[in-house]
């Protein structure tokens, strides 16, 4: 049985869902851009205010450029985000979009991910003249992690090099740590890619647990999850890294298959098993930890994956396009 305050998050957060589904159904083109929306009013303990909500993601839309990502369906990602942060999240919006265009002045890459690690930036930093400073470190540690893994270093990594960037130590010792890591966990089982770079930012994040523990820890929540009739996958490496910031995270795991076993009961949620252990895990340690910004970590892996979703679903589009394209041309092509 879970606790009130754990349930009430459960309720909440199914609430959330259903409310955004009946009204956005014809807005997304990915059910699990909701859940991840959903997932950020329930972590930062936020209630939604629906008309609100829509007013901001229109008027995102209607202060960007015409071709920027923010006229697409990402505006949504970004109202929400805004919304949970800030009582004034328009006036907060131009501030986030003045320290984006210092970001591409600096050499990150226009996107969604280069706005969301703005408004972590913007949510983080109280004085505004240290934002260039903030902006060089975030740029070095990510060229740095380029330089170490650069086929699996994406922009999806923009907003964790923010945040690791406020880690008061050199950036050098920031990309070590982080490379000890990742290399270790690589030697006991964990796969190499993406995925295990994001559990190496994610523990690299916390300053108070030895590095060798939160190893140890996220070794063990791995075999326990395997034993859990759970095969872990390494899209759920960054949970995993969020568990191993527990004293016991493998104590907690009978109560993530309760939340698992509650949201499988609704239809919109019952085949995604995967997706369940990711929220039930955010849902968890929102009551756990006090920064809501480190319990976001695991729903920037979440958006990475719809937007490689969606650009394959449009290059299957395009591909698909040309190849008929060629096939009639050739058909109607003159015989000699």
């Amino acid at each position: 049985m879970l606790s009130e305050k754990l349930q009430s998050k459960v309720d909440l957060y199914k609430m959330i869902y259903f409310h955004l589904k009946n009204k956005m159904k014809w807005k997304i083109s990915d059910s699990r851009i909701l859940v991840a929306i959903a997932s950020l009013y329930v972590i930062n303990n936020r209630s939604l205010d629906l008309s609100r909500f829509m007013h901001l993601s229109h008027y995102i839309k209607n202060n960007v450029d015409i071709c920027s990502t923010l006229r697409s369906q990402h505006r949504f990602t970004v109202a929400s985000m805004l919304d949970v942060r800030f009582n004034n999240p328009e006036s907060k919006f131009h501030e986030c979009l003045e320290i984006y265009k210092k970001m591409i002045r600096k050499g990150f890459a226009r996107g969604e991910f280069t706005y969301l690690a703005a408004i972590i930036m913007l949510s983080n930093t109280i004085e505004k003249d240290i934002y260039d400073h903030i902006i060089d470190r975030s740029l070095e540690i990510y060229r740095g992690m380029s330089q170490k893994h650069f086929f699996l270093t994406s922009k999806s990594d923009y907003p964790l090099a923010v945040l690791l960037a406020s880690r008061n130590e050199s950036n050098e010792n920031v990309l070590h740590n982080i490379e000890e890591i990742y290399e270790r966990l690589n030697k006991t089982g964990f796969s190499k890619g993406n995925d295990l770079q994001s559990l190496s930012h994610i523990l690299s994040l916390e300053k108070y647990t030895d590095t060798n523990l939160l190893i140890d820890r996220s070794i063990q929540l791995y075999q326990a999850l395997d034993k859990f009739d759970f095969n872990p996958s390494p899209m759920h490496y960054s949970s995993i890294g969020m568990l191993a910031l527990l004293k016991d995270g493998i104590s907690e795991l009978n109560t993530i298959q309760i939340m698992m076993n509650q949201l499988s009961l609704e239809t919109q949620f019952k085949w995604n098993k995967e997706m369940n252990f990711m929220i039930a895990v955010n849902l968890l340690m929102s009551t756990k930890l006090d920064n809501a910004y480190m319990i976001e970590t695991g729903i920037y892996s979440l958006m990475d994956a719809i937007i490689k979703a969606q650009q394959t679903a449009m290059l299957a589009v395009v591909s698909s396009s040309s190849i008929s394209a060629a096939i009639q041309g050739s058909d109607s092509s003159p015989s000699y």
